[in-house]
């Protein structure tokens, strides 16, 4: 469900920003159970969704989901298996591609929030 969602496809009539938040519930369960490649479409979706936020015009929502992205990215990059890497930096260079000093804002935040130290 998750790998639907960051393809672009639609589940059933749902749109596309509601089989983002779809694929994204998937990812994060994924990735709660140490799955690398859910937390790999965990950050890639987050930026994903971040995208389709800004495109409505929602820029402080895509700021706030774009340095989620970002700091899930930045905290799993000592933490990931050999093997995985390419995953989470392919999908932490996405979210780079357009980042803001609010969504850095909002990545220390969460950097914060996961008991880290602050990114940049």
């Amino acid at each position: 469900m998750a790998k639907l969602a960051l393809a672009g496809e639609t589940l059933g009539h749902a749109d596309r920003v509601v089989a983002t938040v779809e694929g994204l519930t998937f990812a994060r369960l994924a990735a709660a159970r140490g799955d690398m490649t859910g937390l790999g479409l965990f950050i890639a979706l987050q930026n994903q969704l971040a995208e389709l936020l800004d495109d409505a015009g929602l820029f402080d929502s895509g700021d706030s989901h774009r340095g989620e992205s970002l700091a899930a990215a930045d905290v799993t990059v000592d933490r990931v298996p050999d093997g995985s890497m390419g995953e989470i930096l392919g999908a932490y260079l996405a979210a780079a591609e357009n980042v803001t000093p609010d969504a850095m804002e909002s990545a220390q935040h969460h950097r914060r929030k996961w008991g880290g130290e602050n990114i940049g």
